[in-house]
């Protein structure tokens, strides 16, 4: 009898080193897979950092912009970049984003002003005979 209880006993001390080394070798492979994931998570990161810095800023756009140019009173000739004089309103005037030279032929004192053209920007220009300004 006393050898059964010492046999049962080496069985459930080794039932309980069998378990705890299942246990032990399942918490290690949890930490291999958390590691792996974390590596593989900072590659990307990584990655998408070195092709954040190597894509270079959308160039700007060289597509003419339709733009309108109106004058108060209408019908004031204006030159834009030194073309011909045309009457006032201008409209689906195409011109390429940047800068833009306009001259309003208002009687003796003819008004100069310089405009910025983008694409995703102002679309309309209003010359005031008034008070002789552009906006």
């Amino acid at each position: 009898m006393a050898e059964t209880k010492a046999l049962e006993a080496e069985e459930a001390a080794a039932k309980e080193a069998e378990k705890a080394a299942v246990k032990e070798a399942e918490e290690a492979e949890a930490k291999k897979a958390a590691a792996q994931k974390a590596e593989a998570t900072a590659k990307k990161s990584r990655a998408a950092r070195v092709a954040k810095k190597a894509t270079p800023p959308p160039a700007a756009s060289t597509k003419p912009v339709a733009i309108r140019i109106n004058t108060k009173p209408f019908g004031i000739p204006v030159s834009v970049d030194g073309g011909p004089p045309q009457d006032t309103p201008l409209t689906g005037l195409e011109l390429k984003p940047g800068k833009h030279s306009l001259r309003f032929l208002d009687g003796d004192s003819p008004f100069e002003a310089t405009i910025t053209v983008t694409s995703e920007g102002k679309k309309l220009w209003t010359y005031k005979k008034m008070n002789r300004s552009i906006q």
